[in-house]
């Protein structure tokens, strides 16, 4: 098992959520490999549905754990949904981009750990195909990025000797599909790194940077709501973003990119974006989860004698007095109300 202790004390201690997701990340690595390298052939297998509800887990489990949020997470109310399948919502401006995300797991050979496959990489069911769906999906939430989110184990990879990043933080990478051109069911992990698929945590990364560098925050100069930032001037953030994903936006590949306003699309007119029609297919894209980044980490406020408890009556001894919240994130913070039919907090 490789530590990945230090990635956790290091988003704590820094406000990082890419240290976390570095964490998440080699404890998707050492889970995979624990089981590839289990004798005992008869060990249970892990599945996306299970390795994603442990992301999850680990989110939230930072959260309990250290005070500070980094994320509000949503899951579906109806069971009919894919537990594989995710929503990340990033913020650009006073808005969010929207990404749909489908997990697909390694499956590594047995005698070359050094390599290995994803099954059904490219899979066709009577909606049409896996992928196509997906990319359509991306359409509708008007990022029109469709992800895959690649859970890995390999040792010694000659694929990532070159690359500046850990082989263990390759445990979650990700994959832009709209650029992958091989039709093939099974797709080999080195036919993707580091040519297609880059590390999970790089996406976290570029957004701890703006936030850090101040640039996308919504409110006002006096804390108030500010006017909504038009689209051209979150060209250059939309432009490196996409970057990331070898993707070379121009201006005019602006008419065809959509941000969202958070509150909106969590209301129950809007409910199929992450209920897709209360289908029983699983085979089609069907998001469990939604995953919101907050535009500023939010943490316990403090005074001499450490956290500040809220004082309020019928209040758990953990109940902290927050920071402020933005107003972007306030609006996050009120749509569970607004909601309960569409999205449950099962947290």
């Amino acid at each position: 098992m490789i530590s990945n202790i230090n990635y956790k004390k290091d988003a704590e201690k820094n406000d990082s959520s890419a240290s976390l997701i570095k964490y998440v990340s080699v404890d998707v690595y050492n889970r995979i490999g624990f089981v590839h390298n289990k004798k005992d052939s008869n060990f249970s297998r892990m599945g996306e549905v299970t390795l994603t509800e442990n992301l999850i887990y680990e989110l939230h489990k930072f959260e309990d754990e250290t005070k500070l949020k980094f994320f509000k997470i949503f899951e579906s109310e109806d069971e009919k949904t894919n537990g594989a399948d995710l929503i990340l919502d990033f913020p650009i401006g006073d808005q969010y981009i929207s990404i749909p995300i489908q997990a697909k797991k390694l499956t590594v050979y047995k005698n070359n750990k050094e390599d290995g496959s994803y099954k059904c990489f490219v899979h066709n069911n009577k909606n049409g195909l896996q992928s196509e769906l997906l990319k359509e999906y991306s359409k509708n939430l008007g990022s029109n990025l469709p992800l895959y989110l690649l859970y890995n184990y390999t040792s010694n990879s000659p694929n990532l000797k070159k690359s500046n990043d850990a082989e263990e933080l390759f445990g979650c990478s990700v994959m832009n599909i709209n650029t992958f051109t091989n039709n093939q069911k099974t797709v080999k992990f080195s036919d993707l790194h580091t040519e297609t698929a880059i590390p999970f945590y790089k996406l976290f990364d570029f957004f701890d940077r703006i936030r850090k560098k101040g640039n996308s925050g919504p409110d006002g100069p006096d804390g108030s709501d500010g006017p909504k930032t038009p689209m051209v001037e979150n060209f250059e953030i939309l432009k490196e973003f996409y970057k990331l994903f070898g993707i070379s936006l121009e201006k005019k590949d602006l008419e065809e990119i959509k941000l969202n306003d958070i509150a909106q699309i969590f209301t129950k007119e809007n409910k199929s974006y992450i209920i897709n029609n209360g289908s029983k297919d699983e085979t089609i894209f069907n998001p469990r989860y939604r995953i919101v980044l907050l535009s500023e980490p939010q943490s316990p406020k403090k005074d001499n004698n450490g956290y500040v408890n809220t004082g309020a009556p019928g209040k758990n001894l953990g109940d902290y007095e927050y920071t402020d919240l933005t107003k972007k994130d306030k609006e996050i913070d009120q749509i569970e109300s607004k909601t309960e039919d569409a999205i449950n907090y099962a947290f």
